[in-house]
C-alpha cells in the first residue's frame, strides 16, 4: 500500500508545502445550490498588488481540489471502491478552470506584461512557471486517458505529481513573483492589467465559472483531506 499525506502518495513523496497548505479554512457549503453562498478561505500576502487577488482567490480554490483529489486517491490506495466518473469531474475542473481560466489570464496578461517590460536579463521564473503550466496540462491529459483506461496505481501516482507540481507552482508565483510586480511594472501599467483580467473574467464567464467552482465545492465536500486526518 501507499502511504499518503506528508509521507507516499503513489509512490512519491509529496513536499511539505501540499501538507501545509492542506484544509484552507474548511469546505465551502453548497447546500443552496446557489453558487453566491460559497464562502472561500481567503490567504492574503500583504505586498501582493490588489490586481492579482483575483489570481490568488484562484489559487485558494484550485488548492481546495487538489486537497480533494489527494482525499480522492487515498480511498483508491486503501483499497476502497469510489466512483471512477468523478476523476472525469476533477479533470474537467483542472483543464476549464485551471488551464484555460486561470493559467491563460497568467500568461496572456500577467506573464506578458511583466516580459514586455523587462529585458531578457530580469524575467527570472516566469520560463520557469511557463514550463510547469506545461507539465501541468500534460498531467491532465494524462488523468483524463486514465477516465477511459483505468489504471488505479497510476491515476494515484499522476495524481501524486499533478498535487506536488502545482502547489510548488503556488508558492513559486505567491511568495516569488506576485510580490515583485510592483517593482516590475508602473502604476499605470498594473491598472492596464487588472483592467484586462476582467475583461477576460467576463469571457471566462461563457464556460460557466460558477459552475466550476460549484463543482470544486462538491468535490472537496465528498473527498476531504487533510494532514492532520492521516
Amino acid at each position: 500500500m501507499f502511504r499518503v499525506a506528508c509521507r507516499w502518495v503513489g509512490g512519491m513523496t509529496l513536499s511539505r508545502g501540499v501538507c501545509s497548505r492542506a484544509t484552507l479554512g474548511g469546505v465551502p457549503r453548497v447546500a443552496t445550490g446557489d453558487v453566491a453562498e460559497l464562502r472561500w478561505p481567503r490567504r492574503s500576502y500583504g505586498s501582493i498588488p490588489e490586481e492579482l487577488d483575483g489570481l490568488v482567490e484562484e489559487h485558494t480554490i484550485i488548492s481546495t481540489v487538489t486537497n480533494a483529489l489527494i482525499g480522492y486517491v487515498t480511498l483508491i490506495d486503501r483499497g476502497h471502491k469510489v466512483d471512477k466518473d468523478d476523476l472525469k469531474k476533477f479533470t474537467t475542473f483542472f483543464r476549464e478552470y485551471m488551464d484555460r481560466g486561470h493559467h491563460s489570464k497568467e500568461e496572456s496578461v500577467f506573464f506578458e506584461a511583466v516580459l514586455n517590460n523587462t529585458p531578457p536579463s530580469k524575467h527570472g521564473i516566469i520560463p520557469v512557471l511557463e514550463g510547469e503550466h506545461k507539465k501541468i496540462r500534460e498531467l491532465i491529459s494524462t488523468l483524463d486517458r486514465l477516465c477511459g483506461h483505468w489504471d488505479a496505481m497510476e491515476v494515484v501516482r499522476t495524481a501524486a505529481k499533478l498535487v506536488d507540481l502545482k502547489e510548488a507552482h503556488i508558492r513559486r508565483e505567491e511568495e516569488g513573483l506576485f510580490p515583485m510586480a510592483p517593482n516590475k511594472l508602473t502604476r499605470a501599467e498594473l491598472q492596464d492589467m487588472g483592467s484586462r483580467m476582467e475583461e477576460m473574467e467576463q469571457s471566462f464567464q461563457s464556460r460557466q465559472k460558477g459552475d466550476l467552482e460549484k463543482l470544486a465545492a462538491e468535490l472537496a465536500e465528498k473527498y476531504p483531506w487533510s494532514p492532520e486526518s492521516q
